[in-house]
């Protein structure tokens, strides 16, 4: 199970956005893996890849508003949310659903246009 999970995410974050917004690749793999035991270590890692990886890139390159408009992939960001630990860790003091939710809030406007954002 270890080394399904570790192949999953190690595509890349395009291959991972497509999957998200494919039927079948979100009911069959995402949402297995957001919904088995290490969904949490899992859901982080997934958190991060959908974030943009530096700051320069703005928040236009997000994926997560991308998904959050998508008919399909608005499922896989609840999924998401809700397989993501629901407090702070102690040992790196963050807080991934708050972080989730702030790289949300910058896309308002995008959000507000589209019935599933």
């Amino acid at each position: 199970q270890k080394r399904l999970v570790k192949a999953v995410l190690s595509y890349d974050t395009s291959d991972l956005i497509h999957m998200a917004k494919d039927g079948m690749g979100s009911v069959c793999i995402l949402d297995a893996l957001l919904l088995n035991a290490r969904r949490a270590t899992t859901a982080v890692t997934l958190l991060y890849r959908f974030l943009p990886s530096d700051s320069s890139e703005g928040y236009q390159s997000c994926s997560l508003a991308t998904l959050a408009t998508d008919r399909i992939g608005h499922h896989v960001l609840l999924k998401l949310y809700d397989a993501l630990p629901a407090d702070e860790s102690a040992t790196t003091n963050t807080n991934h659903r708050l972080r989730m939710v702030e790289q949300l809030s910058h896309s308002t406007s995008k959000l507000t246009g589209n019935a599933m954002g």
